[in-house]
């Protein structure tokens, strides 16, 4: 235990949540993945669906760095996916989305909570729907 209480692979791992640098690089990418939207058709191609074999792949025995992890998912999952974030879709009951929804859901990912905040949420969100 160090002087703060944390292991050596607690310490570590907040470490690495402090470099931003995976964050700023994921950021990059989804505004990337906006600005092209409205030029991308609302459903993949069967090229970019073919695309996805890259991540079929067997499990590694080392770990792979998360800047990799970021720029595969971006190359291969963002041109893969449905269009569903513009205003062009509109299929089954979901469809666009709007920018305090993707930067809350964003917040809401790095809480990554499971306590009375995430409760709350769902309590009120639950209300305004009935």
């Amino acid at each position: 235990m160090s002087h703060n209480g944390l292991t050596a692979l607690q310490t570590s791992g907040f470490d690495k949540l402090r470099q931003h640098g995976v964050f700023e690089q994921a950021k990059t990418y989804a505004y990337d993945y906006l600005d092209v939207l409205k030029d991308w058709p609302v459903f993949p191609t069967e090229a970019t669906r073919k695309a996805l074999a890259a991540f079929d792949e067997p499990l590694s025995q080392n770990m792979c760095p998360a800047w990799e992890v970021v720029r595969l998912l971006h190359a291969h999952g963002s041109p893969a996916t449905v269009a569903q974030t513009s205003e062009r879709y509109f299929g089954c009951v979901n469809g666009g989305a709007l920018p305090a929804a993707f930067a809350a859901k964003w917040l809401a990912d790095v809480w990554d909570q499971n306590t009375a905040a995430g409760s709350c949420r769902l309590g009120c969100a639950g209300r305004w729907t009935v």
